[in-house]
């Protein structure tokens, strides 16, 4: 099982890294740079990363309590990890 220690550092190294694209994607002519495609490429690999160490170490157990109501957030979660990686399929496309 992985920890809350992890699953926060992750999140932390991918919001850092949102901030960074967020700032680079404001100027169209650093989207074009080398550099902007590797932050974007480990951007990419890093919340994928996330997505898979959740989807395996966090949402079996959920799923499995007989509270219904654990049951749903894991649900609400695995719809929205859905339409993060819809979101993120897309933005790699363009």
């Amino acid at each position: 099982m992985i920890t809350y220690k992890v699953l926060n550092e992750q999140n932390h190294r991918i919001t850092e890294l949102t901030n960074v694209l967020s700032y680079l994607f404001k100027d169209r002519s650093m989207c074009d740079t080398d550099s902007c495609c590797k932050i974007f490429s480990n951007y990419v690999q890093q919340v994928k990363e996330h997505i898979e160490t959740v989807d395996k170490n966090m949402y079996a157990a959920l799923l499995a309590s007989p509270d219904k109501n654990i049951n749903n957030v894991a649900r609400n979660f695995i719809s929205g990890s859905v339409e993060v990686k819809k979101i993120l399929n897309n933005y790699i496309r363009q």
